[in-house]
């Protein structure tokens, strides 16, 4: 079985990603870094605001509705909430959206609220332990998603994170899945195989 990690499109260029904030900034006001902190610890319950604000920056904001993912510095996708809709019909997600308000960064009294942060809560269930090897690092064992096999199953829904992988904030799909999402006919989206 194939898979592919899926994230927006990564910048091009030699500045660090934390850096670079390629199509959106997050406002002052809002707290990134405690709300990605929290989505890595999936025990803390995420206290995100109820919109999050971000400008834009690289991307000409008149062109937003053309992507389905943008990239932010927030470890939530930030998908088009058409690809949204699309994704939740395929598969019945245990998930929570938090909606977005993108402000144009040349006209602060332009918003789009187009998109939003699309936070899945299960982890799928897909590593074939039988033929997989855990990495040692210190005294812990943990599965690599770029050096375990999968189980080829019928079942994956277009979008999902591992369980039991050591980046449990990564998202990923198949073949079948990037057809899905690219049948909206959208751009943004990246996909890797692993």
């Amino acid at each position: 079985m194939n898979l592919y990690t899926a994230t927006a499109i990564r910048p091009k260029g030699s500045k660090p990603l934390e850096h670079v904030e390629f199509l959106l900034d997050g406002t002052p006001d809002y707290p990134w870094r405690d709300i990605n902190n929290e989505i890595k610890n999936s025990q803390v319950p995420l206290s995100i605001p109820e919109v999050l604000p971000f400008r834009t920056k690289d991307l000409k904001f008149e062109e937003l509705d053309q992507y389905c993912w943008l990239r932010t510095s927030l470890t939530m996708p930030l998908l088009n909430n058409k690809l949204i809709d699309h994704l939740t019909k395929l598969h019945e997600y245990e998930f929570k959206s938090i909606p977005a308000e993108i402000q144009n960064s040349k006209n602060i009294n332009e918003v789009n609220s187009g998109f939003s942060a699309f936070y899945i809560h299960e982890y799928f269930d897909c590593i074939d332990f039988d033929n997989s090897k855990p990495i040692r690092r210190g005294e812990i064992d943990s599965y690599e998603y770029n050096h375990i096999n999968f189980l080829d199953l019928e079942n994956y829904p277009p979008l999902f994170k591992i369980k039991g992988v050591a980046t449990p904030f990564m998202h990923f799909t198949t073949e079948k899945g990037i057809n899905q999402i690219n049948s909206l006919g959208l751009k943004g989206a990246e996909f890797k195989k692993t």
